[in-house]
């Protein structure tokens, strides 16, 4: 089980409320959908949002019996100061998978230091899949370390070829939907085009 704390928490609701004004029900869908697998209890957010608003972070605004909370200046300073400390913050999460290196062993350590490597240079952006392709990998990392007999490990390696497969179509599937609508696109121009003239 992963543990969070109130100062992630803090900074996801910095975050979220920098984009959009949000009530705490919202925050906490917004949060479970970003992350895919933290969903914080009302008893979490509703007394850090009341903090941060207490201490000059957030502004409350009544809708009916909903309250709607937004950043003030005091907030957006803070947002941008944490965003300042990015890459310290990268570079600690790279030094600390050499921890994890006597748990996982130094080959999924490194998985995870490239992944997280490249995560935080902005190559990728936050994946829907992030939390199950981490848990993926810390699985078979840790699988990968017992003595299993050889009828098991074909069977996770036929179970690993069939997910590829099954995402090969979702992908090809989904490219080929996209040219497809690109294509009525251009078809749709055209007729425009020729219509203005």
């Amino acid at each position: 089980m992963i543990h969070h704390s109130a100062g992630q928490l803090k900074l996801l609701i910095l975050k979220i409320l920098s984009e959009s004004p949000m009530n705490g029900y919202a925050l906490i869908k917004e949060i479970k959908f970003r992350t895919g697998f933290w969903n914080p209890s009302p008893g979490s957010i509703y007394p850090l949002l009341n903090a941060m608003h207490s201490d000059g972070f957030l502004t409350l605004k009544k809708e009916g019996r909903r309250k709607i909370y937004s950043l003030t200046l005091k907030g957006n300073k803070l947002l941008s100061a944490l965003d300042n400390h990015k890459a310290k913050v990268g570079e600690h999460i790279v030094k600390n998978i050499e921890i994890f290196e006597t748990l996982i062993g130094p080959k999924a350590a490194e998985e995870l230091r490239k992944m997280f490597e490249t995560i935080h240079s902005g190559a990728i952006h936050s994946s829907p899949f992030f939390a199950e392709m981490l848990e993926l990998k810390i699985e078979l990392a840790k699988l990968s370390r017992l003595e299993m007999p050889p009828e098991t490990v074909t069977k996770i390696r036929n179970q690993l070829k069939h997910l590829t497969t099954e995402l090969r179509k979702v992908r090809s599937a989904h490219r080929a939907g996209n040219v497809r609508a690109g294509k009525q696109q251009n078809k749709t121009r055209k007729a425009q085009n020729t219509g203005i003239r």
